[in-house]
């Protein structure tokens, strides 16, 4: 509504210019008393009478106004309306005319003491190659966080069906278990390559609150800096640990809860 206004006052000044400028045309005569206006309509010169020094005023129109007058007027409506549009420019567009920040990646969610912006091999050049890598962190810590759960969990949990499977990487390769893997990989690419895709205009890995999350009334739930640094660390965490019982299991043959001295 105000941008509406400040925009209607040059249209307000053109014409009042307009104005102006019709009074110079058509209200004096040029050449002085004496001559007869320029007509302006086919026609109109018949209606016209020479005008004479002394001839009575008219009643309603009085002595002629100056032409420098109605000129001057004309111009200061033109300026008005020049000066109003400048200001109107400056004070809608400004903003657009600064410069745009620097990127920098150590002001980016996930830099954490004492390391800071860990990037020792200067892979992150610009901008676009800096979400690409931060795209790909998140996604293997979301990844990492469940694997690393996982191999604990199937420690004492079974599923039914599932009760001849063994723990830990053997998993893999018995049946029904390599069956279930296989779906399980089939269902996480079909997720991220059809259902939850990347937005150019969202942070790397914001894909909303498909779970509801933030209805449930325990505590307000949004994608924000501070959540989004506390999922970096934590994904970051989980890959050391998933990598970990891994290695682990591979040198000892005993899964994740085992290798801890549990049975």
């Amino acid at each position: 509504m105000v941008r509406q206004r400040i925009l209607c006052v040059p249209a307000l000044a053109l014409l009042a210019s307009a104005i102006a400028a019709r009074r110079v045309l058509f209200v004096s005569a040029p050449g002085g008393p004496g001559r007869r206006a320029p007509s302006v309509l086919r026609g109109a010169g018949s209606d016209l009478k020479p005008v004479s020094p002394s001839d009575p005023p008219s009643p309603s129109g009085g002595a002629p106004e100056p032409i420098w007058l109605s000129g001057l007027m004309a111009a200061a409506s033109g300026i008005t309306s020049a000066v109003v549009f400048a200001v109107n420019l400056v004070a809608e567009g400004g903003a657009k005319l600064k410069p745009k920040p620097k990127w920098e990646a150590a002001a980016e969610v996930g830099v954490t003491e004492p390391l800071g912006f860990f990037d020792p091999l200067k892979l992150c050049k610009d901008q676009a190659t800096f979400r690409k890598f931060r795209t790909a962190e998140i996604k293997h810590g979301r990844v990492a966080m469940m694997a690393a759960v996982g191999a604990v969990g199937q420690h004492y949990v079974k599923l039914p069906g599932f009760e001849s499977v063994p723990s830990g990487l053997g998993a893999l390769t018995t049946y029904p278990g390599s069956t279930a893997f296989a779906f399980l990989f089939s269902l996480a690419g079909f997720v991220e390559v059809l259902l939850w895709t990347e937005d150019p205009g969202k942070e790397p890995g914001n894909f909303g609150d498909p779970a509801g999350w933030s209805t449930t009334g325990l505590q307000e739930v949004s994608y924000g800096g501070d959540m989004r640094g506390k999922e970096i660390n934590n994904g970051r965490v989980a890959m050391f640990a998933a990598i970990g019982i891994i290695a682990a299991e591979l040198a000892t043959g005993k899964d994740g809860v085992e290798q801890m001295g549990f049975r």
